[in-house]
């Protein structure tokens, strides 16, 4: 049974993102940092692939993104793709873009609710 009364076998995921790492009018897209020059007015949105839900970051969503459990394997899927917080001339590439390759650096923790029988 779920904290919120529910007894469905699924989970949600708790996106973490390191050092608090967000931007977005609403902290809701991975800030994009490195060692290197950073680029600036865009972050990264992360969603269920099968419906295109988005995940909340350092946090769980205030409407539950759950994924069933359907077997002993269950495949998570999820999208990320480049989101723009402000105009695109406003836009830099940053070092990690020109180099044309990209780390999304996030902690992923399963939060799962025992008991799951059967």
């Amino acid at each position: 049974k779920h904290v919120d009364g529910s007894e469905s076998k699924s989970f949600q995921l708790w996106l973490e993102t390191r050092n608090g790492g967000t931007t977005g009018a609403n902290n809701d897209l991975v800030a994009v940092t490195g060692s290197a020059t950073p680029a600036t007015g865009v972050g990264i949105r992360i969603d269920r692939a099968s419906d295109g839900a988005q995940l909340a970051l350092n946090k769980l969503n205030d409407t539950p993104v759950t994924f069933d459990i359907t077997g002993e394997q269950t495949d998570v899927n999820l999208q990320a793709y480049y989101v723009s917080t402000v105009e695109s001339s406003a836009i830099t590439a940053g070092e990690r873009f020109r180099r044309r390759y990209h780390r999304l650096s996030l902690i992923l923790t399963l939060c799962f609710y025992p008991p799951y029988g059967g």
